[in-house]
């Protein structure tokens, strides 16, 4: 199996942020915050390539990343203590910040295309909303994790 220049790096940025944020705290704080963005840093490296994912992946471009974290940053200030999220890119070009509360989570897509948010529930269809903007991906991240 020929593993890719792009998925090595990948693969030791996730193992990295893993290991990193697995002895800090689960709130987005200045240290986590400052964890997670050097994480999406190596993702961005990560994703920069078409075929980025060992498949036919587009990359995510260094604005929709930025995108991502100008709003974690964001959410960090407005809401306390707010969820370290779950980061991740996707082979649409995507960025996804996940969030879990209880049994529910919450997916926000940031990408070219603009700015999508998903809420999965057990035993539900996905509710799937394309979003205006960030903020109204903020307010609705609020209740989200407010139980709302």
């Amino acid at each position: 199996m020929n593993v890719s220049a792009a998925e090595q790096t990948f693969a030791r940025a996730t193992s990295s942020f893993v290991h990193s944020t697995s002895t800090t705290a689960s709130s987005l704080g200045s240290e986590p915050l400052a964890t997670l963005v050097q994480y999406m840093r190596q993702l961005q490296l990560a994703t920069a390539h078409e075929g980025w994912d060992g498949e036919r992946g587009r990359p995510v471009q260094s604005v929709t990343w930025e995108r991502a974290r100008v709003f974690l940053e964001s959410s960090a200030e407005r809401i306390a203590p707010i969820p370290l999220p779950h980061v991740s890119a996707s082979g649409d070009g995507y960025v996804h910040l996940t969030w879990f509360r209880a049994s529910q989570r919450v997916v926000l897509e940031i990408g070219e295309g603009g700015v999508v948010w998903t809420l999965l529930r057990p035993n539900e269809p996905p509710r799937i909303n394309d979003l205006p903007n960030l903020q109204d991906a903020l307010e609705r991240l609020k209740g989200f994790l407010a139980g709302i």
